[in-house]
């Protein structure tokens, strides 16, 4: 089956992938690797994602607002377009201090970050920098929510 039936049957399509973060490809810390990626090298990068065989994106967290742009402006128009797994970020901290998964402030922050992404992917929400632990910010416009092809919640 080609991969873009992947919504157009009830059938199983393989998906072959790569993760991806928010910072720039090279040997600094993250922590130093802070360069804003612009849409025209994400545009790249996907190509190079595809020719190596790929169709699939996992993403942890929601991405800078340019990531986005650059998907959408990359599958609009794509007979083979990129699908994206999109993660829903738990902070560490929170997640492995005194607190269990029963706690109530971290269920509420946790749901308010998967209702953050869902907004992110369907092109309406507007995030502050600093408002998302681990995530991105911006304004995100473009619904890419037709290549989602599932989310891994609480990585």
């Amino acid at each position: 089956m080609a991969v873009k039936d992947i919504h157009t049957h009830n059938a199983f399509a393989e998906s072959v992938g790569a993760a991806r973060n928010q910072y720039k490809l090279n040997p600094l810390p993250a922590s130093v690797n802070q360069a804003k990626i612009d849409k025209e090298t994400y545009k790249r990068w996907f190509k190079y994602i595809q020719d190596m065989g790929a169709n699939t994106i996992r993403v942890y967290t929601v991405q800078q607002d340019v990531f986005y742009n650059a998907l959408y402006e990359y599958n609009k128009d794509n007979d083979n377009p990129l699908y994206l797994i999109h993660g829903v970020w738990v902070n560490d901290y929170t997640q492995n201090s005194h607190r269990d998964a029963l706690d109530q402030g971290l269920k509420e922050r946790f749901l308010s970050d998967c209702r953050t992404m869902l907004d992110v992917i369907h092109g309406n929400k507007k995030i502050g920098l600093g408002r998302m632990a681990s995530a991105g910010s911006g304004f995100y416009l473009h619904d890419v929510s037709q290549w989602i092809i599932g989310y891994i919640l609480g990585v």
